[in-house]
């Protein structure tokens, strides 16, 4: 099976990329967001899009899927925060309300990826996820504090501390369910699953830990409020139920895993 990584540079498309890499019969090409390439004909058979929203799926994704003769099935990397802030896990059957410039333009992404794989007769396959974290490449809060704890920075958290409450995911097991979603073989010609782990942490709660697994104190400021959810969970029964997979890392081991990854490189 040919497989497109669409924006497969990137932290995810890393570790999905090494995953596929071992498959027998799956022939891998990854193109950037940026490169060259992007715009020529789909000669596959799947494409993972992982890049952030913006032009490249609208502009350039888009019109090529549309055009396609050979193609099966899209996953489409998408995000858990457009569901709404709630404290009860949030499930596939949960209508979304995004708030943010990025929510809405992901979820306008799932919206003009469906309406595109309906035209050709091609599967949809979206997945939601929580915050991932593990390694260098990451952006997120992780990524944050524990650069704050080795290298002595002073790290800055906006909105409070201990009510902005999120789902963190470690990026093995990320890959691991994003590489049993290439393979699945679905129903509907649309499908929604969530990956995340189901349990949620405050920012406050992130810090202590990852100060108890590296040794070494966290020095933190307060910034400026920001306009996002408070909380923010999922619910992964159902993509746990059909894949029989057991999440490997819960946060304190996904901790010591990234501390580990960041020392090799930072």
């Amino acid at each position: 099976m040919k497989i497109l990584l669409f924006g497969g540079a990137g932290f995810i498309g890393e570790y999905l990329a090494k995953n596929l890499a071992g498959r027998d019969g799956c022939e891998l090409k990854i193109i950037d967001r940026y490169s060259k390439e992007r715009g020529k004909d789909l000669d596959v058979e799947m494409i993972v899009v992982l890049t952030q929203p913006g032009s490249p799926v609208s502009d350039i994704l888009i019109p090529a899927i549309t055009a396609s003769k050979k193609l099966k099935k899209i996953v489409y990397l998408s995000t858990l925060l457009i569901y709404p802030d709630s404290s009860e896990k949030q499930d596939e059957n949960i209508q979304p309300d995004p708030k943010t410039e990025y929510e809405r333009n992901k979820y306008q992404e799932e919206l003009m990826l469906e309406k595109a794989a309906k035209k050709i007769g091609c599967q949809l396959c979206i997945a939601r996820l929580s915050n991932v974290y593990g390694d260098v490449k990451n952006r997120g809060i992780i990524n944050y504090i524990i650069l704050s704890a080795i290298k002595g920075n002073l790290l800055t958290v906006y909105g409070d501390k201990d009510k902005k409450i999120r789902d963190y995911i470690f990026i093995e097991d990320a890959a691991n369910l994003l590489e049993f979603l290439i393979f699945y073989k679905q129903q509907n010609l649309k499908e929604i699953f969530n990956i995340c782990t189901g349990s949620a942490y405050s920012i406050q709660e992130l810090i202590d830990m990852a100060e108890r697994v590296t040794g070494r104190k966290i020095n933190f400021e307060k910034g400026a409020p920001t306009l996002e959810k408070l909380i923010n969970i999922g619910d992964n029964q159902k993509i746990l139920a059909l894949s029989h997979y057991k999440l490997k890392y819960n946060l304190a081991h996904g901790l010591k895993k990234t501390y580990k990854n960041y020392l090799r490189t930072v």
